[in-house]
């Protein structure tokens, strides 16, 4: 960032936001980068603020002043879409979860739900939280697809330890849930023994 004073005979000119912006980006380490978009995105107090990775390159102290911040942000009436792999975070944050798997959303649903009781119930879902570790610590076998290839069913098919034939086609939603896997609720009481 160029903060050079200007030389005698010369007006001084204030930078544009624009002009600060950049130089902060392209100059600062990450973590500091970061902590300025938040601030800068904050202080216009929009309707709707996206946060894409907004904790990347952020040690746990910054990370949880930066949740708090977001969280205020949301609460205060105003609409936020974090886009995240920190589950942490999200956790803190988020009313609703949406899990994407290759480009689909795998499951979405209240957050409660997604991090308490029930749970996830897709099984990619799932994994994600089984491979934190305050959790089983358990990682997700597999790769993950190519994108540009992705099978003409469901992309996490062969990653899935559920994955049947039916998985050779794009599974509808139910639910909050696209998995030929996962029953319904209203299957699930069908497939319950009756009392005797």
């Amino acid at each position: 960032m160029n903060c050079a004073r200007p030389q005698r005979g010369q007006p001084s000119a204030r930078p544009s936001p624009s002009t600060t912006w950049t130089g902060i980006r392209t100059s600062s380490p990450g973590g500091l980068a970061q902590r300025a978009a938040t601030a800068l995105a904050l202080v216009g107090e929009a309707p709707l603020l996206i946060a894409d990775e907004p904790t990347t390159g952020l040690d746990r102290d910054l990370v949880d002043r930066t949740v708090d911040e977001l969280r205020r942000h949301a609460a205060d009436g105003r609409a936020l879409l974090m886009i995240t792999h920190d589950l942490a975070a999200a956790e803190r944050i988020a009313d609703r979860v949406a899990v994407m798997y290759a480009g689909r959303i795998v499951e979405l649903g209240a957050a409660a739900d997604f991090f308490g009781a029930p749970g996830p119930r897709h099984p990619y879902a799932r994994g994600l939280l089984d491979a934190l570790p305050e959790r089983a610590f358990t990682p997700i076998p597999g790769q993950p697809p190519e994108l540009g290839a992705l099978p003409d069913g469901c992309a996490f098919a062969a990653r899935c330890p559920h994955a049947t034939a039916a998985c050779e086609a794009v599974p509808e939603p139910i639910d909050g849930v696209s998995c030929h896997y996962v029953p319904t609720d209203a299957q699930a009481r069908a497939q319950e023994p009756a009392d005797a």
